[in-house]
């Protein structure tokens, strides 16, 4: 098994590896050296699996549950997944609430958080594949017509990629003018492989002087607005539209924290800009005091918007 894996010489870590309980049934690890175990007591069932998550999971996918599977009888089990951001577990709950209490009995919900996003999953469990699929569908077609706004795709959907995706099919181009997001909204953008034919660059104007004489942000609206202001994340993104000569453009303005903040302006404002064909459009976000998590909140918060934006531009060219 060591060897399958590259590890020609044990040492004493790999030795106590091999070194499991005889009474257990041995689950040989298919992508790890680390092997689960598997324990039967007077008809109950204890399974010990590897700590790291990757390995953990293919020994589930291909001992574990198929292992069950026949012990316990056949069985569908049927899974979808609709991925949310900018919005609370809480708050979905609440919203969820009616449709909640109106689920078909043989599905169940699931909230799985994770920083600013939220995993809703529906399971199912029968006999009859179609039917199992077409009752699933029906109840998760029935949410995302309650919450259209704070979804962004379904399964292992990345938001960024559906971006690209979108920009890719209407052959458009983006580029960005960020402040606060130091780089993040761009570094999404370009994780995608062949983002380079769509996405043109970015200005980091984290400085106001910058703002000014770079991207042209009127000095009267920073005075009489503020740097972290509807007016100047709408110029911020105008501007870089038109120095980049690109059909879209993203802009981010807000005080990241922890420190900077005023009563009027406390940490955690965000400011938002999307431009393209139709005008632009800001929006105004409210997050704790975190300067990582709201760097990253306020990255995916426009790429949210911008995912909105392009859907809604795709269907008036329809």
């Amino acid at each position: 098994m060591f060897e399958k894996k590259g590890v020609k010489k044990l040492n004493k870590l790999n030795e106590q590896q091999a070194d499991l309980p005889s009474q257990c049934k041995v689950l040989l690890n298919p992508v790890g050296t680390a092997a689960g175990m598997w324990f039967n007591k007077d008809g109950k069932y204890f399974i010990s699996m590897p700590g790291v998550p990757y390995e953990m999971k293919a020994i589930m996918s291909s001992l574990v549950l198929p292992e069950f599977q026949s012990k316990f009888g056949a069985g569908v089990f049927l899974h979808k997944t609709i991925l949310t951001q900018g919005v609370p577990e809480s708050v979905l709950a609440e919203l969820l609430e009616g449709w909640e209490s109106s689920l078909h009995p043989q599905v169940k919900l699931a909230y799985l958080p994770s920083e600013s996003r939220v995993r809703l999953r529906l399971s199912i469990k029968g006999d009859n594949k179609n039917i199992l699929y077409d009752i699933i569908d029906h109840e998760a077609q029935k949410l995302k017509a309650i919450i259209p706004e704070y979804i962004y795709g379904e399964e292992n959907d990345r938001i960024e990629q559906r971006v690209g995706d979108l920009l890719l099919s209407k052959k458009a181009t983006v580029a960005t003018a960020e402040s606060f997001t130091s780089g993040y909204l761009s570094h999404l953008i370009t994780s995608v492989p062949g983002s380079s034919s769509y996405y043109r660059g970015s200005i980091l104007a984290y400085d106001n002087e910058i703002k000014e004489k770079i991207l042209n942000v009127s000095t009267d609206s920073i005075k009489n607005y503020g740097v972290v202001s509807e007016q100047v994340v709408k110029e911020m993104a105008l501007s870089v539209k038109k120095i980049m000569s690109v059909d879209y453009a993203l802009s981010t303005s807000g005080i990241a924290g922890p420190s900077g903040g005023t009563n009027k302006v406390p940490v955690g404002t965000i400011w938002t800009a999307v431009a393209g064909p139709y005008g632009v459009k800001a929006k105004k976000y409210h997050f704790g005091t975190d300067r990582s998590w709201n760097v990253k909140r306020g990255a995916n918060a426009v790429l949210l918007n911008f995912l909105h934006q392009l859907e809604s531009d795709h269907k008036k060219i329809k």
